[in-house]
């Protein structure tokens, strides 16, 4: 399992720039569930989107596929 890493913190707002069309669109879904985006990541290439619903974490790729069960260690 891969551990998350920030190097810095960055609002909110800038992270929303950041996410594609279909990640916005899949975020709102999620925002009805009570997840709230924290982070992007670039992985591989690729813009990851992660959000936050309690101790639970929802990772959305560049296309907008949401996963409810990643393989990511949220730090404390």
């Amino acid at each position: 399992m891969e551990k998350e890493r920030r190097s810095g913190k960055a609002s909110s707002s800038e992270y929303w720039s950041r996410l594609t069309l279909a990640q916005k669109f899949a975020m709102n879904e999620l925002n009805h569930y009570g997840y709230q985006l924290v982070f992007v990541r670039q992985e591989g290439g690729n813009l990851l989107a992660i959000a936050m619903q309690d101790d639970r974490a929802a990772v959305i790729s560049f296309d907008g596929d949401i996963d409810l069960n990643p393989a990511i260690e949220i730090r404390k």
